[in-house]
């Protein structure tokens, strides 16, 4: 997200990676400057867990509008969650970073090139029944709404309601880090999760009670970490919130700007 003009040269540099990530290209700039966007920009170093590396694609592709793609490096295989358009500069670099095990589409909206990035490193995709329709050649298929265990410290969980086949990736055992897709994300104003009902595609009140799947993963001393550009529309943002699980949730109105508690 870009609030103000590039000051100096490590701003430039962000604000330059950032008009790559956007799929349209919404940021004015000369193409002398345009020339100095960083080679090796994406992915994005986000933060480090004892479970993985979590990195930033870049390269929002218009097919999924715009959402983020994510990118964990694992020792038994890394797992790109939802799908960047595709760019040959960035496949190179994940090759060089161990390629791709798995591909994780959270739901119908993110699956973008998906094609491509399969083709491109043969690796497996789920995606949940809901939603396979938008990726019909996927190799593995989640039915049910019972969480599964992919790998270690990794585990996809059902959470039904923005689209009849979402679903959230798990990272870790403790201080996890949730890819939610766009089932829930960070509202840096209010400082809560929130999600909603102007932009559900499937059943609103289903989505509400999936959020309530999503609370034991909350314990005494837990800390849930969501980046923010990990969630929802608009996007992109690069800094990692870590806080204290409250367990409330906010309401974005259909009708209003304001926000309420459930």
């Amino acid at each position: 997200m870009v609030r103000q003009q590039p000051a100096d040269e490590p701003a430039r540099r962000q604000a330059l990676l950032a008009l790559q990530a956007c799929p349209v290209a919404a940021i004015e700039t000369s193409r002398a400057l345009q020339r100095t966007t960083p080679v090796h920009g994406f992915p994005f170093w986000v933060c480090s867990h004892a479970a993985g590396e979590v990195y930033y694609c870049g390269w929002a592709s218009r097919r999924s509008f715009g959402a983020s793609s994510w990118l964990i490096q694992r020792p038994d295989g890394n797992v790109m969650v939802d799908v960047p358009r595709w760019s040959a500069p960035l496949a190179r670099r994940i090759r060089a970073m161990g390629g791709l095990a798995r591909i994780v589409l959270t739901h119908r909206d993110d699956v973008a090139e998906h094609q491509c990035w399969a083709d491109a490193f043969g690796c497996e995709r789920w995606i949940h029944r809901g939603d396979a329709d938008a990726a019909p050649a996927a190799e593995q298929i989640l039915d049910g709404q019972e969480p599964i265990r992919l790998a270690a410290q990794l585990q996809l969980v059902p959470t039904p309601g923005h689209t009849a086949g979402s679903m959230a990736l798990l990272l870790g055992d403790q201080r996890s880090v949730l890819f939610s897709g766009d089932h829930v994300w960070w509202n840096r104003e209010q400082g809560v999760p929130v999600c909603s009902e102007r932009y559900c595609w499937w059943d609103f009140s289903v989505q509400i009670r999936s959020l309530e799947r999503l609370q034991p993963l909350d314990g005494p001393g837990c800390f849930r970490a969501m980046a923010t550009a990990m969630l929802s529309h608009p996007r992109p943002s690069l800094r990692l919130c870590i806080r204290p699980s409250t367990g409330s949730v906010l309401r974005m109105s259909s009708c209003s700007a304001k926000c309420r508690r459930h």
